[in-house]
């Protein structure tokens, strides 16, 4: 059986675990009136978790494109598995696009300081 160097024990039940303790210190527990504040509307969100889905849905088929792990085997014309695959990698990417070019989207999440230019500026003659 080994020791350790430690006085105390530390882990579950050590004098640095619980639920008010961070790093062996005491946090204080928090008073005042706090109220859930949603920073981002729901069509943000909603845009946010489809370009998420589709990053993972262009890494799956990418990799299957790039490399086929499922092999089938007879006539082409009786599947069509890979075109299948292709066909969900570029709807993803399609989808992905339209997410990230949404009119407006920029001016809105980054608040007053994104206010978009009348015309160009102007280079000095």
């Amino acid at each position: 059986m080994t020791t350790t160097p430690h006085a105390h024990p530390i882990g579950p039940g050590g004098p640095a675990s619980g639920p008010d303790t961070m790093l062996g210190r005491r946090i204080p527990r928090a008073s005042g009136d706090y109220r859930w504040v949603y920073l981002w509307e729901w069509p943000i969100r909603a845009m946010h978790w489809t370009a998420a889905l589709c990053v993972v849905v262009l890494a799956v088929t990418g990799l299957y494109i790039g490399k086929p792990y499922f092999v089938t085997g007879g006539e082409a014309s009786a599947h069509f598995l890979m075109g299948w695959v292709r066909f969900f990698h570029f709807a993803a990417a399609a989808l992905l696009v339209m997410t990230l070019r949404r009119p407006g989207t920029a001016q809105r999440a980054l608040g007053p300081t994104a206010r978009p230019t009348a015309s160009p500026p102007r280079l000095p003659t």
